[in-house]
């Protein structure tokens, strides 16, 4: 039930309007990931235990999403033409692109820690994808954001899984 888990993340009886809920599932992809950064940029000072959680708690939910739908492509159980594995490709794309836009948080240094492991997985959605642009423009968005922000960040086996995944997401491309 919603409601119920909402109530448990929130430890509040407090709850947002059911419209607004429904509201949010209706967005575009893009303004998702713009929610998703707020969420992380205002979190991400770690004063709470509540603001933790939800961190924790989005990026799982990114992790979770992405994770099977690699593996659906991986074992060629879903087609990469399958309309829901391309709807995923993009919302999970675009919520990447939301947490490589939170580099204002506190304690940035999270981002890469969440973000170098798919790193590779990432890229090689262009070996599916290359000929849908607006995969291609989420995935070439993504890398650049990430690039952009959080370079500086990275320890030297970042940088490497960085400039991998670059070199085989530009051959795919």
């Amino acid at each position: 039930d919603m409601a119920a888990s909402i109530r448990q993340r929130t430890n509040k009886d407090a709850l947002p309007r059911e419209e607004l809920i429904a509201g949010y599932h209706r967005l575009p992809y893009r303004d998702k990931a713009r929610v998703l950064t707020a969420i992380l940029v205002a979190c991400g000072d770690g004063r709470s235990d509540g603001a933790e959680s939800m961190i924790t708690n989005a990026l799982k939910a990114i992790h979770d999403e992405f994770t099977g739908l690699v593996q659906a492509l991986a074992s060629k159980t879903v087609p990469a033409d399958n309309v829901d594995a391309r709807e995923t490709a993009c919302l999970c794309l675009e919520l990447f692109c939301g947490v490589a836009q939170a580099s204002e948080m506190t304690k940035p240094e999270r981002i890469p820690l969440f973000v170098t492991t798919y790193l590779p997985q990432l890229s090689g959605l262009m070996g599916f994808y290359s000929d849908d642009l607006t995969v291609c423009e989420a995935i070439l968005r993504f890398f650049r954001d990430y690039t952009a922000y959080f370079l500086e960040l990275l320890d030297r086996s970042q940088s490497l899984v960085l400039f991998r995944s670059s070199a085989v997401l530009l051959k795919s491309y």
